[in-house]
């Protein structure tokens, strides 16, 4: 029996190309079996000092990300929630196997 997929949550901050999560995981169970949990978190957007540009900024980002990890043949779970537990407890949720 197939080993399930192995979730890694690689917050906004940490959009590395080689994340090292990304690269535990795959020593652990090959690339393929990766998925990629990111969450946009709406209440960090809307309480952060930060310049509204630079919030749109990071969101592109995220978003892009998410579109090159799909690229390179990772599954990607992109969740926008209103807080990052409630990101990870819809994703749980939706994949109890993880």
């Amino acid at each position: 029996m197939p080993d399930p997929p192995l979730t890694v949550w690689i917050p906004g901050n940490q959009l590395l190309a080689d994340h090292p999560g990304q690269q535990e995981a795959a020593s652990r169970t090959g690339r393929e079996n990766i998925r990629v949990l990111s969450i946009e978190n709406h209440r960090l957007l809307s309480e952060r000092a930060a310049h509204p540009q630079k919030k749109i900024l990071l969101v592109s980002a995220m978003r892009h990300y998410r579109d090159e990890l799909k690229d390179m043949g990772y599954q990607v779970d992109y969740r926008r929630a209103p807080n990052f537990l409630a990101g990870i407890q819809s994703h749980l949720t939706s994949r109890p196997a993880d």
